[in-house]
């Protein structure tokens, strides 16, 4: 493991303790390998929250969705047979959001156990739909912010259809395979960026600059994101790792202004 997700990996501790109320968190390692179900092991760390299933595009019996044993890295994999989503059945809105969210995850687009190591095969994350649309595409029309992450290095992100990046911004500084780490933040000037009210502002930070600037920002306005339905999405074989999510209690501006800092501090103690 590289010394930058090893650090990421206390400051994630730091901000989850300190900073914030940690809503789901998975763990992924499966008792059973090849499973279909999204679910295992995955358990809510605090709070009265119900427990959170996933839909699976396919229906049992079809593994697009699936823990990726291989070599025991005990990964969820996405879309072992091609493009498919599978959705977190929870609405991460309204009092779940207020204050702000975080989202921490590793992704490795195309991982090496695989022969066509293809750099523009990506691995996705959808956030602010309905729970109608739960299960969007990436680039599709319905409402939601989606954004995909090549093993190129590169993102792409979407409001609906609309895409938002014109040059696609450098997200990692690893190169062909391997687990990036990447963490999002989702904050508002009224501190819910998912109540229909005022904007929704993401803010996209890599270890393509040590996680000192988002890598990519975006501000939804006009009321910003109203439902935070999210899903996974990955186009043949994306891996996906240490899925967090947090709320910020927090007044976001001062949530993010401290995590900045953090992440400053982590930066030079490395240096």
């Amino acid at each position: 493991m590289k010394t930058s997700l090893s650090t990421l990996a206390v400051l994630s501790s730091l901000l989850s303790a300190s900073h914030g109320v940690i809503l789901l968190q998975d763990n992924f390692n499966a008792a059973t390998p090849n499973t279909n179900d999204l679910n295992v092991d995955l358990a809510r760390q605090t709070g009265t929250l119900a427990a959170v299933p996933y839909n699976l595009a396919f229906g049992p019996g079809h593994y697009a969705h699936q823990l990726q044993n291989g070599n025991a890295i005990n990964q969820l994999l996405v879309a072992d047979f091609g493009n498919s989503t599978s959705s977190l059945n929870f609405n991460f809105n309204g009092a779940n959001s207020a204050g702000g969210l975080r989202i921490s995850f590793d992704v490795d687009p195309n991982p090496a156990v695989y022969a066509n190591g293809d750099d523009t095969i990506w691995g996705a994350l959808n956030f602010g739909a309905s729970g109608a649309d739960q299960q969007v595409n990436v680039n599709g029309p319905q409402t939601h912010f989606g954004i995909l992450f090549r093993r190129s290095n590169v993102l792409q992100a979407f409001d609906g259809n609309v895409t938002l990046t014109g040059v696609e911004p450098t997200y990692s500084s690893v190169a062909g395979a391997g687990m990036r780490h990447v963490e999002i933040f989702f904050s508002d000037t009224d501190g819910n960026p998912f109540d229909g009210v005022g904007s929704t502002q993401i803010d996209v930070y890599g270890d393509v600059n040590a996680f000192a600037t988002p890598v990519y920002s975006f501000n939804k306005g006009a009321g910003g994101y109203a439902n935070n339905f999210m899903n996974i999405q990955g186009l043949f074989r994306a891996h996906f790792d240490n899925l967090t999510i947090t709320q910020i209690p927090e007044p976001a501006s001062v949530t993010l202004a401290g995590a900045a800092g953090l992440l400053l501090l982590s930066r030079r103690r490395r240096a």
